[in-house]
């Protein structure tokens, strides 16, 4: 099963009785467990008879089983999430794969790692639990590019019923990075750069908040031993607009005047440091 195949399903309330997902993002496991609980408790306040969640490292296979084997009280199905499961003791792969083989229909057993668990560099082999579950338990998380991570970030903001533009997604994402827990986050603080009511997120409400760097009349940016600046976002206050240039070469000084189109190279010449 597929990450997108399983979020449907969960949202459905028809989320499987076993599911491991492992991967290093942390917003999409995240994002799998609340689509489990709301597909399984429409009305939240009855999560808290049906739903039990697990720190790995603090529980062992045995305890989580006897919970996930436990039948519902007062809800249709019992909810069990292990967050960590990377950290289940290996001794627990008899209890978990006899379990794994049978398992209880009036639960769904969550088990969210958030480190990936196939063979890597990092990791000389898979680890344990790959193999003492089913292969069609096993989800593991996408791996997105920054047009994917625009979309998503689009998608994902539209739960909480706010509306990112294209182009605000894509800025949010070349000026925030690739880790979704912190591009939500940024998504957050835009939309209330726009005011407590505002749920629409432009350019504007995404320079006004996020990795914009705010500079003098005159100011230098240290840029070590790179070789070209990706991308710089100017945010002016007042007019509350913002300037974006990308592949900018170094090691020159620039001039960039309000609502202009593009920068203008100074002619200065660069002052030699003695040895």
């Amino acid at each position: 099963m597929d990450y997108a195949t399983f979020i449907k399903q969960a949202e459905r309330g028809e989320a499987p009785a076993l599911a491991l997902l492992h991967g290093g993002d942390v917003q999409l496991l995240d994002d799998a467990l609340d689509a489990a609980t709301r597909g399984l408790f429409p009305d939240r306040a009855m999560a808290a008879w049906g739903r039990e969640v697990f720190d790995a490292r603090e529980s062992n296979a045995d305890e989580i089983v006897r919970s996930a084997s436990t039948l519902p009280l007062g809800v249709d199905r019992r909810l069990v999430a292990v967050r960590r499961a990377q950290a289940l003791a290996a001794k627990g792969a008899e209890m978990l794969g006899g379990y794994a083989k049978s398992p209880n229909p009036a639960s769904c057993l969550l088990l969210l790692a958030d480190e990936p668990l196939r063979a890597s560099r990092d990791r000389r082999t898979d680890h344990w639990l790959l193999g003492a579950l089913p292969a069609a338990a096993i989800v593991e998380l996408p791996t997105r590019g920054a047009r994917d991570l625009a979309g998503w970030i689009r998608q994902r903001a539209a739960l909480e019923g706010l509306t990112i533009s294209d182009e605000a997604a894509r800025l949010l994402v070349e000026l925030t990075g690739e880790d979704t827990a912190t591009l939500l986050g940024e998504a957050r603080k835009a939309a209330l750069a726009g005011g407590p009511d505002n749920r629409n997120v432009g350019v504007k409400d995404v320079g006004a908040i996020v990795g914009v760097a705010t500079l003098l009349v005159a100011g230098t940016i240290g840029l070590a031993q790179a070789d070209k600046i990706a991308l710089l976002a100017i945010h002016w206050p007042t007019s509350a607009t913002t300037q974006v240039f990308r592949n900018m070469a170094v090691d020159r000084a620039i001039e960039i005047t309000e609502f202009a189109d593009d920068y203008r190279e100074l002619d200065w010449q660069p002052i030699s440091i003695p040895k």
